[in-house]
């Protein structure tokens, strides 16, 4: 049962709704919108204006090119209506996984947010079955340029510390595979090129978990045959292979956990009592970004202060004390004050 009425010169649709029992009431433009977006498929499949003309004028809504023309573009702010004007005339298709409702501001900022800071973190078919709504959120905030919220992509950045290496090249087939064993747990017969002089070695590990760290990523794995746990570099893969047999995953294995303990650290399976005199000037960002959550620092004099924490005991830490040792001196433990001065050493040589 329909009614048509005029209320300020605008036509308007009321339709009993029988499901909720109610008479529902839209008007004219709205209903032409909710058709445009029925007509327009989704990709591969396409249309073009003048077949969505004459579907409409089928329906009743007589529209000029036009009027049909600014119709679709304002729909494609709301929706992820996209265009090929590569061929004339031009096609219109919606693309897949979009959330045909619409997008919040809020939605769209938090999508793009991910695509610029994290997609690298999603498999590769995830992040093709997202590049509808990456696309839909980036008509968006182009949209809504009024709204201050639509700015802050541009006001906020991530920048990693210390210098940064480029970004080295991954095989894609070797992470579309290594991204597949990882979901289905599936064990890998991997092609490794170690650093020189080390000859490629093939392995058969069962894949852990992925880590970035900065632009490298690491495949944490065990061996198949020890349950020895290795980190892989991603870009040393030559080729992989998935195996027919299930991974056999560790009991209680949890990725979080492992990276907590230091296991990417290159540790050395011990917890020591460092000491460390510092440069009040120089070192004061470590007051205000501790070694640990239970340092204990003393004043020794007003030019120096001491940290005294306990700490993993890693390669990292080595080479992190070693960049500030022109403004800090470690006074403990003895081994890795013996160590640390023997690198130094060999540093300075190298400057003779």
């Amino acid at each position: 049962m329909k009614n048509n009425f005029n209320i300020e010169q605008r036509p308007f649709i009321v339709s009993y709704n029988k499901d909720l029992g109610l008479f529902i009431m839209s008007d004219n433009r709205t209903q032409r919108h909710m058709a445009i977006l029925r007509y327009i498929p989704q990709k591969p499949g396409h249309t073009t204006t003048v077949e969505l003309k004459n579907k409409l004028s089928t329906d009743g809504f007589n529209v000029s090119l036009r009027m049909l023309q600014r119709d679709i573009e304002s729909l494609s702010c709301q929706h992820a209506i996209n265009c090929d004007d590569s061929v004339r005339p031009h096609r219109w298709f919606q693309l897949k996984g979009v959330n045909q409702t619409g997008m919040t501001l809020s939605t769209a900022l938090a999508i793009c947010m991910l695509k610029e800071h994290a997609q690298h973190l999603l498999p590769a078919e995830v992040n093709t079955n997202l590049d509808g709504f990456f696309s839909q959120a980036t008509h968006k905030l182009a949209a809504s340029s009024e709204n201050p919220l639509c700015n802050w992509p541009a006001q906020v950045a991530i920048l990693p510390p210390g210098f940064q290496l480029g970004k080295p090249t991954v095989n894609d087939q070797v992470m579309k595979t290594v991204e597949y064993a990882l979901i289905h747990q599936q064990e890998l017969r991997i092609n490794y090129k170690p650093r020189p002089p080390r000859q490629n070695k093939s392995y058969q590990i069962n894949p852990l978990g992925l880590v970035a760290r900065g632009h490298v990523v690491y495949l944490i794995a065990t061996l198949r045959d020890s349950g020895e746990y290795r980190h892989f570099v991603l870009h040393r893969m030559v080729d992989a292979e998935l195996s027919s047999r299930s991974a056999k995953l560790p009991p209680h294995f949890d990725l979080s956990g492992y990276l907590e303990k230091g296991s990417m650290s290159f540790p050395k399976n011990e917890v020591i009592s460092l000491e460390l005199k510092v440069d009040c000037i120089e070192g004061f960002h470590l007051l205000e970004t501790p070694l640990s959550p239970e340092q204990v620092v003393t004043y020794p004099d007003h030019d120096h202060f001491i940290i005294q924490a306990q700490v993993n005991n890693t390669e990292e830490l080595k080479w992190w004390l070693m960049s500030i040792s022109d403004i800090s001196q470690l006074l403990g433990p003895e081994s890795l004050k013996n160590e640390l001065a023997a690198s130094l050493i060999k540093a300075a040589q190298q400057y003779q």
